[in-house]
């Protein structure tokens, strides 16, 4: 007849399912354990006046060498990549704010005015990392760039 041996397959399947319902009542007694912190600390809250923000601050410096090992990790947690992309935007929203302060006021459009050219080469956007070759009239982009930031800001992007 048959070689499957059904017995064993149906003892080692009861087997993996006693393991997950220790796995899932043991789950269900942390979520209790973590409603029962969150109730006990937002009753100390209440009682002496407190804040989150009053516990983040009194906790910044773990929570700051926390997330740096998470980032030093194998794999990251979802909040990981959310951080990252949030201070990445902080960090270029400063760069395009230092690069306004540091550049020339524009000069005011005159007709029949000689539009300002850069010199032959090749241009990187330290902002926006995009690269533009200028070859004999400066391309659009260039010209916006010039525009926003200046003559003198520009001509400083031109690669070696």
């Amino acid at each position: 007849m048959s070689e499957v041996d059904f017995d064993r397959q149906i003892l080692e399947a009861k087997q993996l399912i006693e393991a997950l319902e220790e796995k899932k009542a043991k789950q269900e007694t942390r979520n209790e354990g973590m409603i029962a912190f969150d109730s006990a600390v937002r009753e100390i809250f209440n009682k002496f006046g407190l804040t989150e923000r009053d516990l983040f601050l009194m906790k910044s410096a773990p929570i700051v060498e926390w997330v740096k090992n998470v980032g030093e990790a194998e794999t990251q947690p979802g909040f990981y990549e959310d951080l990252k992309d949030y201070f990445y935007k902080l960090l270029e929203k400063d760069v395009k704010s230092d690069l306004r302060k540091k550049t020339v006021p524009k000069a005011k459009k005159i007709p029949g005015a000689v539009k300002p050219t850069l010199v032959i080469g090749v241009y990187r956007n330290p902002i926006t990392e995009e690269v533009v070759e200028k070859k004999r009239r400066n391309p659009k982009p260039l010209d916006l760039w010039l525009e926003e930031f200046g003559l003198e800001t520009v001509s400083s992007w031109k690669q070696d």
